[in-house]
């Protein structure tokens, strides 16, 4: 994921994090249950195996901790900034 991620300019961190979810009305309903926002750069400050990653929870965007080395399924998604 890490190096895909690279690849696509797309291993953004805790800054771009801060950024989206300020404006998280901003993102498209239907994405909202239908992907995980994963943040390659921003690392979990005790492990930095896990990565950041967000799932809509029914009223906004929740973050947890994702394993970079697991196993992503189609509705993971890399964030990147527009170009």
């Amino acid at each position: 994921m890490v190096e895909r991620a690279k690849e696509l300019n797309a291993n953004l961190g805790k800054e771009d994090v801060q950024f989206i979810l300020e404006h998280q009305a901003e993102i498209p309903q239907e994405y909202q249950w239908k992907f995980h926002l994963v943040f390659t750069a921003w690392r979990d400050p005790s492990d930095p195996r896990y990565g950041a990653c967000f799932y809509w929870g029914g009223s906004h965007w929740y973050q947890s901790w994702y394993w970079l080395d697991r196993y992503w399924c189609e509705n993971d998604r890399l964030v990147r900034r527009r170009t």
